[in-house]
C-alpha cells in the first residue's frame, strides 16, 4: 500500500507539475492520515483486551527519497557554466579571479562575467558576521545519454518496435513511392547497410529552440531559456513523439540565449556527449538481451526554426571560419560565405547541407502563412504599433543581395514550370487538388491533435508581419466582410477538442495567432466563409479571379505541405504551386517584400522528396515541451 501511495505522489508531481514543497507536504498529510487511521482502528482490539501492534505508515518524508530508491529521477549534470557567454567551468576549475576568461580571439576583451555569487548559510558563524558561501552564477543541466538509452531499453515494448523497424529495412527494396513516414524516403534507406548490419542502429533528429519561462512576449520581464531535445526515428510515429521517449539532452540557463560564437560551447558538450556511441557501438542490456546489445546512433536532422538554424546549422566552409583567429576576419569571412563553424561538424557522417530542415510550423505556419493573412489580407495587421513591430523583425528582411537572389531563383523555377508544361501538354495544375481537398479534414483533425498539449511558442523571431508603409494600397477586407467571417468562426462546426480561433479576429488586442489556430482557420474555417467574397458587388457583381486564385493557392499549399503522406509527383505539384503563389502574390502585391520564409518555402518539395511527409520531422513536439518547461513552477526565479 505504502509503495502505492508513493508511486501515486510522484505520479502527481511529475505529471502535474507539483512544487517539491508541496509534494513533500502531500507526503506528510497522507502519512498523518494514515497513522491516524490506523490508530483509530486499533482502539476497538485494545479495548477488547488485546494487544495488536498495527504497523505504523512507512511513506517517506521527502519526494526526492521516492525518486532515488524507486529509479524514477534522471541522471542530471549540473555543470557551472558563464551566464553570458555559457563557456563551461567544471567544478573545481573557476580561477582567483573568479570572473570568465572567454576570449571570441586571441586579441579579444575577456567575457569578465562574474562566475560566483555568495550565498548566505543557515547559520552563520558569529552573531555579528553570518557566514556565506561561494556558488557559481549559473548552470548548464544536462542529461546522461547513456544513462537515458539504459532506461529505455529495458522497455519491452521499445525494443519490440525497434525490432520490427529493423526487420522492415531489411525487407524493403527501397524507398516507397508513397511515402508516408521518414522511415519510408531515400533518406533512410541511403542508411540501409548500416542500420540492418546488427544490434540497434539508431538514428536521432535534434531540435533546438528558446522560450521565455514567463510565458509572456512583450509586457513584463522578458527570459529566454534554452532546451535540446532528440527524438528516436527509429520508433514507430505514433509513439515518437510521447514525452517519455524523447531525450531532453540539456537546458539552457536564463536570462540570455547565446549567440552564433557562444552557442558552440554548448554543442560541445552534446557532441561530446553522444560521441561515445556515434561511429561506434557499445553494449547495453536490454530487456530482450539482458547481456548486453550493440547500440551504435547517428544524429540528423536537425529540425529548428530559422534562428537556431543560423545559429547552430554550420557549413563546410566554417572550417576556415573556425582556422582564422582575428574577429574581424570571422565577420569578413561570414559576410562572404554566410557560414560560421559549429561543433555539429565534429559528428560522423554529418551533412550540414542536407541534414539542415527548417520546420514546417516555423515556415510555414508562422511564417508564410501568418504574412499572408496579415500582410497580404490585413486580418489583423497592427497600426498602432507598426513601428515597433517593423523594429523587431528587421532581422528577418532580406538584404538586396537576398532579394535579387530570391528573384532570380524564382525566374528560373518558372521557367522549368514553362518546359515542364510544354513536355506534358496538359494543364497539372488541379492533378491532385480533389485528393488534397479529400484529405484536408484528416489532416486538421490530426494536426489539432498535435497541437492539443498546447504550444507555448514565445519566440518573438518567427513574426512575419509588419504594417506596410503603403498601406493605403493595400488590400483589406470590408467592414461587413469582417464581420461575416468572425461570425463563421462561431458557427462553423469543428470537433470539441479543436480550439476555435478569436470571435475578434483582425482586431490587435489578440495579438499574434498560435501555430495551431492559422491551422484551424485556414484548413476548416476560411474555405467555407470566404467564397463569396471575391464578388464585387460595386462592379455588378464581378468575379476577382486573381484574388480567387490567389486564395486557391494559399490553400493548395497548405494541403500539399500538410499531408501526411506524399510522392515525388505529388512534391513536383506543391513546387508548380508555391511558384504560382510567389508570382500571384508579386503581381497583386508589388509593394510588399519576399520574407526569407518565401525562399525557404521553395525548397520544401525538394526536401519532401528526401525526407518524405513534412509532418513527419515536425518540430511541434518540441514546441509542445517548451510550453510544459514554462508553465513549470519557480516563484519568479527560472534560474532555480
Amino acid at each position: 500500500v505504502w509503495e502505492l501511495v508513493m508511486l501515486l505522489v510522484a505520479f502527481i508531481t511529475l505529471r502535474g507539475c507539483l512544487g517539491r514543497d508541496n509534494a513533500n507536504a502531500l507526503l506528510r498529510g497522507l502519512a498523518f492520515i494514515f497513522d491516524l487511521a490506523i490508530a483509530i482502528l486499533s482502539i476497538p482490539f485494545q479495548t477488547a483486551g488485546f494487544q495488536i501492534q498495527l504497523p505504523q505508515s512507512s511513506i517517506y518524508k521527502d519526494i526526492r527519497t521516492i525518486y532515488q530508491h524507486r529509479e524514477l529521477d534522471a541522471k542530471l549534470i549540473a555543470t557551472p557554466c558563464c551566464p553570458k557567454c555559457f563557456r563551461m567551468n567544471p567544478r573545481g576549475t573557476i580561477g582567483r579571479s573568479n570572473q570568465c576568461p572567454f576570449k571570441r580571439s586571441p586579441h579579444s576583451a575577456a567575457c569578465g562575467t562574474n562566475l560566483i555569487k555568495w550565498k548566505r548559510a543557515a547559520r552563520g558563524m558569529s552573531a555579528t558576521i553570518p557566514s556565506s558561501k561561494p556558488i557559481p552564477t549559473a548552470y548548464y543541466i544536462s542529461q546522461s545519454f547513456e544513462a537515458w538509452i539504459c532506461w529505455m531499453l529495458v522497455c519491452p515494448h521499445i525494443e519490440d518496435n525497434l525490432i520490427k523497424t529493423t526487420e522492415r529495412t531489411r525487407r524493403a527494396t527501397g524507398p516507397l513511392s508513397r511515402m508516408n513516414d521518414v522511415q519510408d524516403s531515400p533518406a533512410w534507406f541511403e542508411q540501409k547497410p548500416w542500420l540492418t548490419k546488427g544490434g540497434y542502429r539508431l538514428i536521432f533528429s535534434i531540435f533546438i529552440d528558446w522560450f521565455n519561462p514567463y510565458t509572456n512576449k512583450i509586457a513584463g520581464k522578458v527570459l529566454s531559456c534554452g532546451v535540446i531535445v532528440l527524438h528516436c526515428l527509429n520508433l514507430p510515429y505514433h509513439i515518437r513523439l510521447r514525452l517519455e521517449n524523447i531525450f531532453v539532452a540539456g537546458m539552457m540557463p536564463p536570462p540570455n540565449s547565446p549567440d552564433v560564437h557562444t552557442i558552440s560551447h554548448i554543442l560541445e558538450v552534446l557532441v561530446a556527449d553522444l560521441s561515445s556511441f556515434c561511429g561506434k557501438s557499445r553494449l547495453i542490456p536490454s530487456a530482450h538481451f539482458p547481456e548486453g546489445v550493440e547500440v551504435e546512433i547517428q544524429v540528423w536532422p536537425f529540425v529548428s526554426d530559422l534562428q537556431a538554424a543560423c545559429k547552430c546549422g554550420g557549413h563546410e566552409a566554417s572550417r576556415a571560419w573556425k582556422a582564422e583567429k582575428s574577429l574581424k576576419k570571422k565577420d569578413e569571412l561570414e559576410k562572404l560565405n554566410g557560414v560560421r563553424w559549429t561543433p555539429l561538424h565534429d559528428l560522423p557522417n554529418w551533412d550540414p547541407v542536407r541534414h539542415i530542415k527548417i520546420g514546417w510550423m516555423h515556415n510555414w505556419l508562422e511564417g508564410v502563412l501568418q504574412h499572408h493573412l496579415r500582410v497580404y489580407w490585413g486580418i489583423g495587421r497592427p497600426k498602432a504599433v507598426s513601428k515597433r513591430l517593423e523594429l523587431m523583425d528587421q532581422d528577418e528582411l532580406m538584404s538586396e543581395n537576398d532579394r535579387i537572389e530570391s528573384d532570380s531563383e524564382l525566374g528560373a523555377l518558372l521557367d522549368e514550370k514553362m518546359d515542364y508544361q510544354d513536355e506534358n501538354n496538359s494543364d497539372t495544375h488541379t492533378g491532385n487538388s480533389s485528393n488534397d481537398s479529400d484529405n484536408s479534414d484528416a489532416s486538421t483533425i490530426r494536426w489539432s491533435l498535435y497541437f492539443a498539449a498546447g504550444d507555448d511558442d514565445d519566440d518573438d523571431d518567427d513574426d512575419d508581419f509588419f504594417d506596410n508603409p503603403q498601406g493605403d494600397k493595400a488590400f483589406e477586407f470590408r467592414t461587413e466582410q469582417l464581420g461575416a467571417i468572425r461570425q463563421g468562426l462561431e458557427q462553423v462546426q469543428i470537433p470539441s477538442y479543436v480550439n476555435r480561433p478569436p470571435s475578434n479576429l483582425g482586431e490587435a488586442k489578440h495579438g499574434k495567432l498560435k501555430a495551431e489556430l492559422d491551422l484551424t482557420l485556414v484548413a476548416s474555417v476560411l474555405p467555407l466563409v470566404m467564397s463569396p467574397y471575391w464578388w464585387d458587388e460595386r462592379a455588378s457583381g464581378q468575379l476577382d479571379t486573381e484574388q480567387l486564385a490567389f486564395s486557391y493557392l494559399m490553400e493548395e499549399n497548405f494541403n500539399d505541405l500538410s499531408a501526411y503522406s506524399t510522392t515525388n509527383n505529388e512534391a513536383d505539384e506543391c513546387l508548380r504551386h508555391l511558384i504560382s503563389y510567389r508570382s500571384s502574390s508579386h503581381k497583386l502585391f508589388p509593394f510588399v517584400e519576399d520574407r526569407p520564409n518565401h525562399h525557404i518555402a521553395m525548397h520544401v518539395p525538394e526536401e519532401m522528396k528526401f525526407w518524405g511527409p513534412t509532418p513527419g520531422l515536425a518540430e511541434n513536439s518540441g514546441e509542445q515541451l517548451n510550453g510544459q518547461f514554462g508553465r513549470i513552477p519557480t516563484s519568479r526565479r527560472p534560474r532555480k
